[in-house]
């Protein structure tokens, strides 16, 4: 019998919680506080499926400025990237400040695009996915249409009502999730209540949680995404706000501005020296 059969769950969820460290991207720079990865979108994705493969409790967060700048004001938001074993950059304007910090690699891994990469990958292939989020009949589309295209095994879906779930609602859904033997779960809450449903539940589960927010609608085709010009050049978020202005107006107007001064006050910092170094 092997000795992992006597050891108390306390030690085995610890040693769980370091094979996750050991596999987190292999660089991280600070940006407001939260620790970005650096890498690039292929790179992110067999991180992600190695993740998820090694059956470690887990989170991956996608971080673009809105969620940055609710990290940046919210401890338990900033507490969730700090758990996090990845966090990639989705928007163009934190990719620009981890070039301007040196990481000339940095590229733009946003959830829709992770979603496609991941799945359409051997590795993603090999995994049991389950999509935890979106309006009633979204995550069917989602699922139907990564099958489609990627041929990847789903054993499970779910729609949450958009309450706050009580506790024995909670339990259940890990049960479920449990019992179909996911060992990845793409959640589609939004921002900021996907990082807080993740924060509370990664450690219960024995799956890699990754929180893609939007992706599930562009993929059910719920919305239609930006054209690729706009996202190359930094301009997705105009398409977003033309698209949903009453909904997003204050996202990107208000939250999204004021982004602007303090990434360059950490850009000067940076040149003066003042700016945290690197994780390896």
């Amino acid at each position: 019998m092997p000795l992992s059969h006597f050891a108390p769950e306390g030690a085995l969820r610890l040693a769980a919680e370091s094979r996750a460290r050991e596999l987190e991207m292999e660089q991280r720079q600070e940006v407001l506080g939260a620790p970005i990865g650096v890498s690039t979108l292929t790179e992110a994705a067999k991180k992600v499926a190695d993740l998820a493969a090694s059956g470690c409790p887990a989170m991956v967060c996608v971080a673009d400025v809105n969620s940055l700048m609710t990290a940046y004001g919210s401890a338990q938001h900033m507490e969730a990237f700090r758990s996090a074993s990845i966090v990639t950059a989705d928007g163009m304007p934190i990719v620009w400040m981890l070039r301007a910090l040196g990481h000339s690699v940095a590229q733009r891994v946003s959830g829709t695009d992770l979603v496609h990469a991941l799945c359409g990958s051997d590795d993603g292939r090999k995994l049991r996915h389950y999509f935890f989020g979106g309006a009633p009949s979204v995550p069917e589309k989602v699922a139907a249409a990564l099958a489609d295209a990627h041929g990847i095994n789903v054993v499970g879906l779910e729609s949450p009502p958009y309450r706050e779930m009580s506790l024995g609602e909670v339990a259940e859904v890990r049960r479920r999730i449990r019992e179909s033997g996911a060992n990845i779960v793409w959640v589609g809450l939004g921002c900021p209540k996907q990082e807080r449903w993740m924060l509370a539940n990664y450690q219960h589960l024995d799956a890699a949680l990754v929180g893609i927010g939007a992706a599930f609608d562009f993929i059910a085709g719920a919305k239609k995404r930006a054209p690729k010009w706009m996202q190359r050049g930094g301009l997705e978020w105009l398409h977003r706000l033309c698209s949903e202005p009453k909904r997003l107006w204050r996202r990107y107007l208000v939250t999204a501005l004021s982004f602007i001064p303090l990434a360059v006050g950490e850009l000067v910092r940076a040149r003066l020296g003042f700016l945290a170094p690197t994780e390896s």
